[in-house]
């Protein structure tokens, strides 16, 4: 996989689908830049970024959207939005208002209004029973399907060293390798067993 100037990896050139690990504090998270409808999707923008980090992609387009891919993943976008003002920004429907809270930005939109930008190559998928809201992207590039997840699965080398984090881990018994974590489904989940 080829690597931009400032950390992109390049995952397939020709749709682009292009990833970028960042770092938000005590953990990191892996933001999504993928080619829509005349221009690019960002999902789980990057926060705290060199300049080169939005350079890197001007070869691939202009960025159209910008997907907060739940609740807490927002960091990045009033940044992003500031240096794209004409991109929409889309978050889940049941994340929404606090999108728009913690960013200070109005007129987040639902994932659900966002075929206009994604295009026939790109699904932004909103799971309904998450009460942060989660979305899964689905990209149909030349050479097969590509899905990105973000807190619904994880595939970790090593765990985090941070001790909240650890502990959450921990508690969660989540592990090195892919793994379906326990979290979502116990914390995040609007329907619960009783």
């Amino acid at each position: 996989m080829d690597v931009m100037p400032h950390g992109w990896k390049v995952f397939d050139p020709h749709t682009p689908v292009l990833t970028y690990r960042y770092s938000f504090g005590p953990g990191t998270a892996n933001a999504l830049a993928v080619g829509g409808q005349g221009g690019l999707v960002i999902v789980s923008p990057p926060c705290r970024i060199a300049t080169g980090v939005f350079d890197d992609l001007s070869q691939y387009g202009s960025v159209r959207a910008l997907v907060a891919s739940n609740a807490f993943h927002y960091l990045g976008v009033p940044e992003w939005k500031r240096r794209f003002p004409d991109a929409a920004v889309f978050a889940p429907a049941q994340s929404i208002s606090r999108v728009e809270r913690q960013t200070k930005l109005q007129g987040v939109r639902p994932v659900a209004e966002a075929m206009a930008v994604t295009g026939p190559h790109l699904e932004l998928v909103d799971m309904p029973h998450y009460k942060t809201g989660e979305v899964l992207v689905r990209i149909k590039p030349e050479r097969g399907l590509v899905w990105y997840v973000t807190d619904v699965i994880m595939n970790l080398s090593e765990l985090p060293t941070h001790p909240l984090i650890k502990g959450l881990f921990r508690l969660s018994r989540s592990a090195l390798g892919s793994s379906s974590t326990t979290l979502p489904p116990y914390s995040w989940s609007r329907t619960r067993r009783r």
